[in-house]
């Protein structure tokens, strides 16, 4: 399909496979801030693991960022602003969904 409206996407349909002949015990959507590390640790942990990623790049959103994502962990801009963190304190941020409040979201987010 092509557009008559500059700036604006084209999209293609790209057919599925006929056939699919592999076997993985995780598929995780997206290489992204989240989804690179998911893959990492669960291949660490000893899963086999499929990333699919969409884009020609891996970064997702993070990208924008120039490929400098300040996650936190007790950063120098966080020290200076008095905040205390920790490479721990952030895996717990991003793994530990047992806190979520009915809107999804922790009280500390």
């Amino acid at each position: 399909m092509t557009s008559d409206h500059p700036g604006t996407v084209a999209v293609v349909a790209v057919p599925s496979p006929a056939a699919w002949h592999r076997e993985t015990d995780i598929v995780v959507i997206g290489a992204g801030a989240a989804g690179m590390p998911a893959a990492i640790c669960a291949r660490e942990a000893g899963a086999s693991v499929f990333l699919l990623e969409a884009e020609a790049d891996i970064g997702g959103h993070a990208i924008t960022s120039g490929g400098n994502v300040p996650l936190g962990g007790g950063t120098s801009a966080q020290t200076a602003a008095g905040i205390e963190d920790s490479p721990d304190l952030v895996f717990l941020d991003n793994t530990d969904w047992s806190v979520v409040q009915p809107n999804g979201f922790p009280d500390y987010r």
